[in-house]
Parts: structure tokens; C-alpha cells; sequence
């Protein structure tokens, strides 16, 4: 540490203590690739050497890139390390005090053999080095309290906070702010491993890396053959590098960095590429838009709107996570694109945001999307149905080959709802409705138009107000865009192949169904109209489009 440059104040100057980061960093998540990923759990500055084999000490400095070698494997563990070992071998073993994560010092909190196992131990050991590094000063000042004498190291990293870390100048604000997020007393409020090397590498400029690009090309993160870290915007090789460093044994709970990351070289492009939200936003996993989330991240926040106590806590989250405006609407048009696995692309459209009830009970789903184009085009049955929607070919297909055009990493995330439809399919009365269960789903008309009053219908058939708005509740997106029964819909016209299209809905025409002896099916016409274009499920007048929803 005294070979090292240091700044006025005492610590290691901004660009070294992020070099050191990322190299200890690099050490770490080389072991990513590995069958059971490596923890070392007692990360220290007496265990970080540097080799000088190929460069000297002079020489890394200079180019502000480092040849790490992480010694004092003692303590270290396997991330997915048989629970059975860990409680003979492992839980006994406890890691240097003062740079040691909590859980490292303690035997009897719930759950401990898998906190043990997890890569945030090393990352709150890592933002101690690097808070002592910066300051000139460790965390926690343990020699002006009695904790060496009693052994209470972890309570006091538990109940005491660590002495203030402040920026030495404005732009040093995000490793202050990384750093200090790396010393939180939960593992799941703690950065991951990539996201502190995305933020440390911000620091490390063009003069400082040899062979640089130039910082408005598009790069990446990159360790090259010399280990210095190139470091440039939204490139193919940064998704690489982030996602093989994401399959990691951290806990369902970390909220895991996703899509193109936002690698910046300099600190004067981290406002653009957390799009003006800050540094503390993003590392809290806001983003500025839908499609700025990976469908890990939106299932996080789904849940989070979910475990919510109220409707209007549900709002707020939602607002916070940028899904909702300041008004509280539906930013529209706004939508996460999605590479279907028949080659097609369509854009998913938040609609509403708790609205549909869970199959498994457990309450409504936080978040409901639909695409905002056709993702097949087919009819709604082969041959004419017995009955109503239960009855269609197209419902059973929607939960098969349909949810098979999904990627995996979003089909893996849709959480099954109940639906009310017309089984029936000729009816005069609500009766014919019941509750069947729904992975992707069609719309029904009043889901997406809202209710119609009786008098609405013709005097002999007020009825059908009973049937079609008791199928549901329309979604916030269409009521914020005034969807409506009676006339063409702008916002609803939908396209296949670059025409407008009619698309399904699953409400049965009951009335139509009668008279014609088959079973009708509505449908959004080519000019958005939600009401008028009922045709045969088997032979529709043309071609139809499935554009279905889902809830994560």
C-alpha cells in the first residue's frame, strides 16, 4: 500500500483504489466459469499481491491495471458447497475482523451455512479494502471499543453504522456510493460482483489502458491477453461478459444487474447511461425505461407491487421503478421487446399493474403485459366447438405451442391466473360464465373497453351487458387511452407482417352463437373497433392474429 500513489488526504488516489477493486474483482469472477464458483471469505489487504513476472509494480501502476493473485485460501468455499461439508468444515471458520462481512463472525443466526456460501461475503470484504483504501481508514474502528476484548465484532457491524465516507470531490460520488452499498448488513442490499466492476471501472480512463478504443466507439468490458481492462459503451462482448458473470450462486433475492449493461469510460457519461436517473437509482436496480429491465429484474419488482399493503404502495413502487409516470399512467407507447423463438419480434406493453388474480391464490400478480403484435396467425378452432371458449382449440394452443414462442428466460417467469369466460358459447345470461386457468391469454372485450350499460343493446338483448362485463375488469392502459364500444380505436389498431390486422378476443358473441349455430367469436378489427367483428371461431372472413397477455 505505501508503493502506491496516494492522494492529499491520505488514502490512495480515486484511480487506484478503483484499479485495485477491479483487480481483485477479475480474480474473483474468473472462478465464475468454474463448476462451484470459489468465495475466498477473508479478503484482506495482507491477501492481494500483485505478480510482477511480466510487469513491474512501476509498470502497473502506471498503466493503472494490475496482475492480482488473492492469497490465504484457508477459509475459502465452494458457492454451492454440500450443506453437510460446510457444517463440519466450513461454519467453523471465521475471517479477519475488520474487513470480515458479519456473517462471518457470528455461528448462530438463522440460516448462516448458506449465507456463508454466497459471493457477498467477498463483496463487503472487498468495499472494506477499498473504503481504507480511499480514506486512509478502516470501516469500523474497533480499537477504540472493548469489541477485541468480548469478541462482539459482528454486533457491532450489525447494530453501528460505519463512519461516513465522503467523496473528495463531486466525482468520485459513485464509488463512494458503491462502496458504502457493499458494507450493508443484509447480503441482498449489497452490489453484486458486476455491478462493482461496472461502476470501478468508470475510473479508469483512456490514458490509463493501453490499446484502448476510442470512447465513442462501441466496446466493452474486456480483459485482453495483458489483463487490462478496456472499458466502452453497449457492446456485444459487455453482454457476454455481464451475463457469464450473472450465473453465479448468489441468492434469489440479489437484484441482479441485467441487458446491456451501461459501461461507461468516464465518469462525464454515467448520467447518460443510467439515462439522467443517477447513480444511486441504478444501483438500486431503477431503470429509465421498460426495456432498459431484464425480465429477472421486472419479476423483483412484480413481487415487490405484489407484497405490497395497499393499492396506492403498489402505485408508488411502480412509480419509483419508472413503469409509471409521475401522474401515475401507463407510459405508452413503451415496451420491452421480445425475440419470439419463430424469429418474429414483438414489443410487450405493461397494461396494468396489480390487476389479475394468481392461480395459486396467493393474491394478484404485480405486473400484467401484452404484446403489442400479432405473435401467430391462425383460427380460433379446426373444426366448429361445442361450446364456448373452454371448448376452443386455440385457448389449449395458447398454453402450449403458444407459450413455446416465448424465450425461455421470460417463459420461465409467467405465473398462471384465473380468467373468467364464456364456456357456454349460446347464452342469455351470465350463467354461461366460470373461471378457467390461463398461462398467455386473450383479451376480453371489457378488459380492454370497459363496461356497456344495458340500454347500450338492443331492448331484447340488455342481457348481453350481464355476459360481456362480467368477464373481467378493463386494464389502466386502455381505460388511460379511452378505449371505447362504440367507435374505432387508433391505439388498438395491430399489425402482422406490416398490415393491420384483426386479432382476437376470448369473449364469445352469445346472441350471434345462437342464431347462427356456431360458435362466434369476437375479435379487434383491422381499424381497432373491439365490438364489431364476431366471426366463426373455425372460419373467420379473414385471417386472424393471436395477441396475447401474461403476468409475471
Amino acid at each position: 500500500m505505501p508503493l502506491l500513489p496516494h492522494d492529499a488526504s491520505g488514502g490512495l488516489t480515486t484511480q487506484m483504489v478503483a484499479a485495485v477493486g477491479n483487480a481483485v474483482l477479475r480474480a474473483l469472477l474468473m472462478t465464475q466459469g468454474l463448476v462451484n464458483p470459489v468465495i475466498h471469505r477473508d479478503l484482506s489487504p495482507a491477501n492481494i499481491m500483485f505478480r510482477t513476472t511480466s510487469r513491474t509494480l512501476e509498470q502497473q501502476i502506471a498503466d493503472c491495471s494490475f496482475d492480482p493473485c488473492l492469497i490465504d485460501m484457508g477459509s475459502a468455499t465452494m458457492a454451492l458447497g454440500d450443506d453437510t461439508i460446510t457444517r463440519r468444515a466450513d461454519i467453523w471458520r471465521f475471517a479477519t475482523p475488520a474487513y470480515a462481512a458479519p456473517e462471518m463472525l457470528t455461528q448462530d443466526i438463522e440460516g448462516i451455512a448458506a449465507l456463508r456460501r454466497s459471493p457477498a461475503i467477498d463483496v463487503y470484504a472487498l468495499s472494506s479494502i477499498l473504503y481504507q483504501l480511499y480514506s486512509g481508514r478502516k470501516p469500523f474502528d474497533f480499537e477504540s471499543t472493548d469489541a477485541a476484548a468480548t469478541g462482539s465484532f459482528y454486533l457491532v457491524k450489525t447494530k453501528t453504522k460505519p463512519a461516513p465516507l465522503e467523496p473528495r470531490c463531486e466525482g468520485d460520488e459513485a464509488l463512494v456510493q458503491i462502496i458504502m452499498k457493499g458494507l450493508s448488513v443484509e447480503q441482498c442490499d449489497r452490489p453484486t460482483e458486476q455491478q462493482m466492476l461496472e461502476v470501478l471501472s468508470a475510473y479508469l480512463t483512456d490514458a490509463e489502458s493501453e490499446g484502448r478504443e476510442g470512447a465513442g466507439s462501441d466496446a466493452a468490458i474486456d480483459i485482453d491477453s495483458g489483463t487490462h481492462l478496456k472499458v466502452d459503451v453497449a457492446g456485444e462482448r459487455a453482454r457476454e461478459i455481464l451475463e457469464q458473470a450473472r450465473n453465479d450462486a448468489m441468492t434469489r433475492r440479489r437484484f441482479i444487474i441485467g441487458g446491456v449493461a451501461a459501461v461507461v469510460a468516464g465518469l462525464g457519461v454515467i448520467g447518460a447511461a443510467t439515462h439522467g436517473f443517477g447513480i444511486p437509482d441504478y444501483l438500486d436496480g431503477i431503470r429509465g425505461s421498460l426495456d432498459d429491465y431484464t425480465w429477472d429484474q421486472l419479476q423483483e419488482i412484480s413481487l415487490k407491487i405484489k407484497a405490497a399493503e395497499t393499492r396506492s404502495e403498489a402505485r408508488e413502487i411502480a412509480k419509483r421503478y419508472h413503469l409509471l409516470d409521475a401522474d401515475g399512467h401507463i407510459p405508452y407507447p413503451c415496451t420491452k421487446r421480445v425475440t419470439l423463438t419463430n424469429g418474429l419480434q414483438a414489443g410487450a406493453q405493461l397494461v396494468g399493474i396489480r390487476h389479475d388474480e394468481l392461480l395459486d391464490g396467493t393474491g394478484k400478480a404485480g405486473l400484467t403485459f401484452m404484446f403489442d403484435a400479432g405473435i401467430a396467425e391462425r383460427n380460433a378452432a379446426a373444426e366448429p366447438p361445442s361450446a364456448g371458449w373452454a371448448d376452443c382449440e386455440l385457448r389449449e394452443w395458447l398454453n402450449g405451442d403458444g407459450l413455446k414462442l416465448l424465450p425461455n428466460e421470460l417463459r420461465a417467469l409467467i405465473k398462471g391466473v384465473k380468467k373468467v369466460s364464456n364456456n357456454v358459447g349460446a347464452a342469455n345470461s351470465a350463467s354461461c360464465l366460470s373461471e378457467l386457468p390461463a398461462t398467455l391469454w386473450l383479451p376480453t372485450m371489457v378488459e380492454l373497453c370497459g363496461t356497456q350499460p344495458p340500454d347500450s343493446f338492443a331492448k331484447d338483448y340488455h342481457y348481453l351487458a350481464d355476459i360481456y362485463n362480467s368477464e373481467g375488469k378493463e386494464y389502466q392502459l386502455f381505460r388511460e387511452l379511452k378505449v371505447s364500444p362504440y367507435s374505432t380505436n387508433e391505439t388498438m389498431v395491430r399489425q402482422w407482417k406490416g398490415k393491420d390486422t384483426c386479432w382476437w378476443e376470448r369473449t364469445v358473441s352469445p346472441d350471434t352463437s345462437e342464431s347462427e349455430g356456431t360458435l362466434y367469436m369476437n375479435r379487434v378489427g383491422h381499424d381497432g373497433d373491439v365490438f364489431t367483428y364476431a366471426t366463426p371461431a373455425e372460419k373467420p372472413n379473414k385471417l386472424t392474429c393471436v395477441i396475447p397477455g401474461f403476468c409475471i
